[in-house]
């Protein structure tokens, strides 16, 4: 595992001598169950700020997208489970786990598009 980066500037807003820790350019949750173990996955150096605000757009984004995906092709195995177990409380560690995955599951719902 790399060290932390230390103190500098983030790659997304810039700002120098923040402190920083390492942001992966392709998320790891979105590599398929048939990525090879030694596919090298870039990391850039991000404020703390800037990677949890990326992640929770990235999570929101694979939580969608993942739910469109064709569960039996092998370029995307994996990635449509993971997707249904982020919006089902059945899996959930805890009754706050519970009440966020099914919120979730309801915005996605309420967000989709409705075509006529």
């Amino acid at each position: 595992m790399a060290k932390k980066p230390g103190n500098g500037r983030c790659v997304h807003c810039l700002r120098e001598g923040v402190e920083r820790n390492w942001d992966h350019v392709f998320p790891k949750s979105w590599y398929p169950d048939t990525t090879t173990a030694d596919m090298e996955k870039w990391q850039i150096p991000s404020c703390i700020a800037c990677n949890a605000r990326y992640g929770k757009l990235e999570r929101d984004l694979i939580g969608r997208l993942g739910l469109a995906l064709d569960a039996n092709n092998p370029a995307s195995a994996g990635l449509a489970e993971r997707a249904l177990r982020a919006i089902n409380p059945d899996v959930a560690k805890s009754e706050g786990d519970a009440t966020a995955r099914d919120a979730r599951a309801k915005k996605i719902l309420r967000e989709m598009y409705k075509g006529e």
